[in-house]
């Protein structure tokens, strides 16, 4: 084929996108022929340009411009080429040689903006966006490149405003309402940052920056729970380490607490070194229970770093969840040898001591807790508990008061003052502060309880019997609501109801209290064998209880049988020879015998 012949070959194959092919023609027609002419050289750049062959696309358009030096085309793609090989100044000068030739090439304007954006020269940037916004209004990616500028410079304002120019002329581009949003985020306008990834969002799902973005504005506005979907989604759009790292973070905050075990997991595999991995990892195994897997990372980790007040308390509080509650004093002994601890970790430690029950110490340690911090009424009301298992009475009330005047409304300090009053058998006072802390938490089970039996130590048994049916109906399955029910209902010699209700006790907990007035609600409603079994299940525990040898002997009696009951008087006139009941009832059955 002739020069001719292969341009016109070649453009039809460009013109096909078969741009392989065209350069193959051309780079042989050009090894053949020693022909370097303008338009072969050209037209074989354009090939090389759009096969990213840009070191080559580069000799082909410099041979261009060196033939005709004022072919503002081929300095066109020249820029691009220079841009390409990161040759930014070149390719400035590329694209200045284009505006000087041709005063209207829009896109070397566009291009000159960009350039000058990479090179942080923003002021420059806007002025030649701006030129190839007047000569084309109806490009939406001039007010982008505007928006960009504005916002390198921090002139987020302005930049919204480019950025809305640029979403009227073209409402369907993902990427401008991500930077739109950007802007807003900066101007604490999160709502409007929210809309704005959203709708980048809607136009765009599968992009996982756009779903990321949501999540942000959704945490900068405490929506936790919500932002982990965002954040999860990005995560399996793009399952980068960037991405993994946001969605575990995200999920501790949800407190997705199985979630992060997952993510965190995949975080330490990829990182052992990071320690806040580890630590975010035992966080997450605790919160689930698993506290065997969390001191084993916990243990590590303080050992490495015992300065660290966070780790020390989690290994401390997983080693009293497993009860091991020496280990967790000994966490919370080498914590306080550092000095300037917290008051909060003097707090838990003291309350630990009071589940070991060492008063002493736990005495100690709250009236160290009211010194760094006097104002705490936690401190003070446990205090008050520690006096008054002492019996020291005055002290009790001292604390307790100071934590009532710190904290007047809160329902546990209420509850802790009313115990107090309820022990020394003011039951009036008692009673006016379990209803004040029934009535900031009526959902406290301890609360619901206390407040019941304060009427019965006030003889209004009604009230009492009234406050638990209602409790029951909160708690159902709660054993010392149950009991005192049906206790109630045998007091009152309603014995069908009190079965009942000590049957659902008895089922949910077998204490002896529990057997005994059931035992006896047996022998009054005549179920005289359940009353002989649950008596002797008691007499096991309990082989010298006058009452418990009492109901056997009786229930005996009503069973015909002779020998036992007589056995079991025996017993108890042995025991105390002048029990009334057991010295006539001995007397009647030897008689007719």
């Amino acid at each position: 084929m002739n020069r001719e012949e292969v341009l016109e070959k070649a453009n039809e194959l460009i013109s096909d996108k078969n741009f392989e092919e065209a350069k193959e023609l051309l780079d042989s027609y050009t090894k053949e022929n020693d022909d370097n002419t303008l338009d072969i050289q050209k037209t074989l750049g354009l090939c090389n340009v759009n096969l990213d062959k840009y070191s080559e696309a580069k000799e082909n358009f410099e041979k261009v411009v060196t033939l005709n030096d004022e072919d503002a085309t081929a300095w066109f793609y020249l820029g691009i080429i220079y841009e390409e090989l990161e040759k930014i100044e070149k390719a400035q000068k590329a694209y200045e040689k284009v505006i000087v030739l041709r005063k209207d090439y829009k896109e070397a304007y566009k291009n000159l903006a960009l350039v000058h954006l990479k090179l942080k020269n923003n002021d420059t940037a806007l002025e030649f966006a701006q030129k190839a916004f007047e000569l084309d209004s109806e490009d939406y990616q001039i007010p982008y490149i505007i928006g960009t500028a504005y916002t390198s410079k921090k002139e987020y304002e302005k930049a919204v405003e480019a950025f809305l120019e640029g979403i009227k002329i073209n409402p369907q581009h993902p990427l401008i309402y991500n930077n739109l949003g950007s802007c807003y985020l900066a101007l604490k306008r999160i709502k409007d940052a929210q809309s704005a990834f959203e709708k980048s969002v809607e136009l765009s799902p599968n992009n996982a920056t756009s779903q990321y973005n949501v999540a942000t504005s959704l945490q900068l506005q405490q929506n936790h729970e919500e932002a982990f979907e965002y954040f999860e989604k990005a995560f399996e759009l793009e399952p980068s380490e960037f991405y993994l790292s946001a969605v575990a973070l995200a999920s501790i905050n949800a407190q997705k607490w199985e979630k992060a075990i997952i993510y965190y997991q995949k975080l330490v595999i990829l990182h052992p070194e990071k320690q806040n991995f580890q630590y975010n990892l035992a966080t997450a195994y605790q919160e689930t229970g698993k506290y065997k897997e969390a001191i084993a990372i916990l243990s590590q980790l303080v050992s490495t770093n015992p300065k660290s007040i966070s780790m020390g308390q989690r290994l401390a509080e997983c080693y009293e969840k497993t009860n091991n509650l020496t280990a967790a004093q000994t966490v919370y002994t080498n914590m306080l040898k550092l000095g300037k601890v917290p008051a909060n970790i003097y707090y838990k430690y003291a309350l630990l001591c009071m589940k070991t029950n060492d008063k002493e110490k736990a005495e100690t340690i709250f009236k160290k807790v009211i010194q760094l911090d006097p104002q705490n009424p936690y401190a003070h009301k446990d205090l008050g508990v520690v006096y008054l298992s002492q019996r020291l009475f005055d002290y009790a009330q001292n604390e307790f008061e100071t934590a009532y005047k710190i904290a007047p409304q809160d329902a546990s300090v209420i509850f802790e003052y009313a115990n107090f009053n309820h022990a020394m058998n003011d039951f009036v006072k008692a009673q006016e502060l379990y209803e004040k802390a029934y009535s900031i938490d009526s959902n406290s089970v301890d609360i619901c309880i206390f407040r019941a039996l304060n009427y019965l130590r006030l003889n209004n048994i009604e009230k009492a019997l009234e406050l638990f049916l209602e409790a029951n109906k909160k708690f159902p399955s709660q054993h010392t609501i149950l009991f005192n029910i049906g206790l109630i209902y045998f007091q009152k010699k309603s014995y069908d109801a009190a079965k009942e209700f000590l049957s659902d006790a008895y089922s949910l907990y077998q204490d002896a209290e529990t057997m005994n007035v059931l035992a006896l609600t047996f022998y009054e409603i005549k179920e005289y064998e359940n009353a002989k079994n649950l008596a002797q299940k008691l007499l096991v525990e309990y082989p010298d209880n006058i009452n418990i040898l009492l109901l056997l002997a009786k229930t005996y009696i009503e069973l015909e049988d002779i020998e036992n009951t007589i056995k079991y008087l025996e017993k108890i006139l042995k025991i105390f020879p002048e029990q009334p009941e057991a010295k006539e009832l001995y007397e009647r059955i030897k008689g007719i015998n």
